[in-house]
């Protein structure tokens, strides 16, 4: 597949519901097999991401439910295809005062440098907020764990995941700068 047109912006509200059919299709592409089914399709349910990505657009500027998002958007399709979110780190004890909370992005659009757009996109809100150097939080499984190792992620810790349906799963923190 050749590049798509493609531009990164800041979501708005209206990019709930086609974050969380990104957020969807990801985790079915990348998890299913890894997590339990009935916690893939629970998030799957209209009440799922939906309803977490409306919160989180919606919510007061500065409250802990308002994250930065940016999204990537295929020019060609007028829908999105990927998003990144970031904002203060949700683990204190890395020395890692920002965290890429979350970045997703459709396969068939993986490998195109959307995916490197995206994270620049949170890297640089991070920057601009002063909370680098930053983190993220991989499971070991993942298959885009080399994607974050080759954007400058160092590993910094391994543990047990911290979700109670996946503790048989290990995370890998990844420390990244500007």
């Amino acid at each position: 597949m050749s590049a798509p047109a493609y531009k990164i912006r800041p979501a708005e509200p209206e990019d709930a519901a086609g974050i969380a059919e990104v957020h969807g299709a990801s985790w079915d592409e990348s998890y299913r097999g890894l997590l339990p089914d009935e916690v893939i399709d629970a998030q799957l349910a209209p009440d799922g991401f939906r309803k977490r990505w409306r919160e989180r657009l919606t919510g007061p500027t500065g409250s802990p439910a308002r994250t930065l998002v940016a999204v990537a958007e295929d020019a060609g399709e007028s829908r999105l295809v990927g998003f990144v979110s970031a904002g203060p780190s949700r683990d204190g004890d890395t020395g890692c005062p920002g965290e890429i909370w979350a970045l997703y992005l459709v396969r068939k659009y993986q490998g195109l440098g959307i995916g490197r757009a995206l994270w620049n996109a949170g890297v640089a809100e991070l920057a601009q907020r002063g909370l680098l150097p930053g983190q993220v939080v991989v499971l070991a499984k993942n298959p885009t764990l080399d994607f974050y190792r080759h954007v400058g992620g160092v590993e910094i810790a391994r543990a047990p995941c911290r979700h109670e349906w996946a503790g048989h799963l290990e995370e890998v923190s990844l420390r990244f700068e500007a």
